[in-house]
């Protein structure tokens, strides 16, 4: 007699009762966007959100001292870093500030949509050219001595999410038993939130450099894996570029027209 009872289902939940937490702690390797894991989200999220806007907050409570100062071009450069030469790329700043998060947290969602690309590109533009305007306002002297701090955070920083991300690696393949319960939850729970308080106070005086590293490295990110391997420039993709470029340069042009008028108006002393 054949029996047509229908096959059994197999089941494709794991039996690792840590499933739940290495999930948390890294996708898949199969995921196609499996690009970090969340405790690396987490870290690039605070470098890429929170330290422009802490950045963002110090330019906008900026204003120019009473008295007019030389005329050189650090102190031009000062003046641009006030709050209202800031203002024309206000916009630009919030544009980037929204477009980054939705890359990290849902890559397989929104890294591909180009609004959302031209958003982290153009945070990369942002955090270059203010890392400038920063260093030619300090000087020479002062910008070296900046310069060096700065590439010793970004190399700390970017050293921190490799090490988290070989962490997330080792105990997604190692992870069981009560060895994983032991060592993983402390790490996931305790050992990343600390990470990012120490990473905080960083924000304040190396804001630009660790938001360049955080948009540059999501942007390269994106780049590669594009579902096509070349680039193609449509229509609307190229129209939508040049009115960016456009955009951006008129900001540019906006916020040092600006910064003239203001040092027409500080008290000469």
């Amino acid at each position: 007699m054949n029996d047509h009872s229908p096959p059994p289902e197999i089941s494709n939940a794991p039996s690792d009762p840590l499933a739940t937490a290495v999930d948390f702690w890294h996708h898949h390797p199969s995921d196609r966007f499996a690009w970090w894991s969340w405790p690396q989200r987490v870290v690039l999220l605070v470098m890429g959100v929170a330290a422009p806007a802490v950045f963002g907050a110090m330019l906008l409570a900026n204003n120019p001292g009473p008295y007019q100062p030389p005329g050189n071009t650090s102190d031009y450069a000062w003046l641009l870093l006030t709050w209202k030469p800031f203002l024309p790329f206000l916009p630009f700043f919030l544009f980037s500030m929204i477009c980054f998060p939705l890359a990290v947290a849902r890559p397989e969602r929104f890294a591909e949509q180009n609004t959302i690309r031209r958003g982290v590109y153009l945070g990369v533009c942002l955090a270059v050219h203010f890392c400038g305007v920063l260093v030619v306002a300090m000087g020479p002297d002062e910008a070296m001595v900046y310069l060096i701090l700065a590439s010793l955070a970004v190399a700390i920083s970017l050293a921190s999410i490799q090490a988290i991300g070989w962490l997330a690696r080792w105990f997604r393949d190692h992870s069981n038993g009560t060895i994983g319960i032991i060592l993983i939850f402390p790490i996931i729970w305790f050992g990343v939130p600390l990470f990012v308080f120490l990473l905080l106070p960083m924000t304040f005086v190396f804001g630009g450099p660790l938001a360049a590293l955080a948009y540059t490295m999501v942007g390269v990110r994106i780049a590669r894996e594009r579902r096509e391997k070349r680039f193609q420039f449509s229509l609307a993709w190229l129209f939508g570029l040049v009115t960016l470029v456009a955009v951006y340069l008129a900001a540019w042009r906006w916020s040092i027209l600006i910064m003239l008028e203001e040092y027409a108006k500080l008290t000469t002393m």
